[in-house]
């Protein structure tokens, strides 16, 4: 397994942004399973 080579890595902020952004989407995504299952 290569290391990574963090002078390629996104500035923290913006990273941890972009996490939250893909948390919050596969929220959504489960939400909307519940819906179509009639739980939520």
């Amino acid at each position: 397994m290569a290391t990574p080579n963090i002078d390629n890595l996104s500035k923290p902020d913006l990273l941890a942004g972009e996490i939250i952004e893909n948390f919050e989407a596969g929220l959504a995504s489960f939400q909307e399973i519940l819906g179509v299952l009639g739980r939520g």
